[in-house]
C-alpha cells in the first residue's frame, strides 16, 4: 500500500506540483480521520465542536492557498 502511495504521489507531483499535492493529501488526510472519528468512533471518544470547525478552517485555508491571486483583475484597484 505505501509503494502505491509514493508511486500516486510521485505521478501528481509531477501534473500538479509540490504545494497543491501536499495541500490535497493533507485535505484528504483531515477529512478521512473526521469522517472515521464520526462514523467508527473509538469507545470512549466524542467528536467536538471544535474538532469540525478546526477541520473546516484548515479546508478554507487550503481553497484560499490554491487561489489563482497572480491572475491580472483579482484584487486590483482603480
Amino acid at each position: 500500500m505505501g509503494c502505491i502511495f509514493i508511486g500516486l504521489s510521485a505521478l501528481l507531483v509531477r501534473s500538479l506540483g509540490v504545494l497543491l499535492t501536499s495541500l490535497g493529501l493533507i485535505g484528504g488526510q483531515l477529512i478521512g480521520s473526521l469522517l472515521l472519528d464520526i462514523l467508527l468512533p473509538a469507545p470512549g471518544s466524542v467528536v467536538v465542536a471544535a474538532t469540525v470547525l478546526g477541520t473546516l478552517l484548515t479546508l478554507a485555508a487550503i481553497v484560499l492557498a490554491t487561489l489563482p491571486w497572480n491572475t491580472p483583475g483579482v484584487l486590483r484597484r482603480r
